[in-house]
């Protein structure tokens, strides 16, 4: 039963690195299909991305035993 809260807390931080993937898939879709080739959303993505892995990185250094 002790490592329920953990699994729940790694389960959270998951959840959140993939809703942020979720977004950056959107902002691709977005960048690709509807903006015109002038605009260019690569910098928005690569950020979106980065602050996802770093969600998954903090679930997986701080909150795991």
């Amino acid at each position: 039963m002790a490592a329920a809260p953990s699994r729940s807390r790694f389960l959270l931080w998951s959840m959140l690195f993939f809703i942020g993937f979720f977004i950056n898939n959107v902002v691709l879709v977005i960048d690709l299909v509807f903006l015109p080739k002038e605009i260019d959303l690569s910098i928005v993505r690569n950020c979106i991305t980065l602050c996802a892995l770093m969600v998954l990185l903090y679930g997986m250094i701080f909150e795991l035993d």
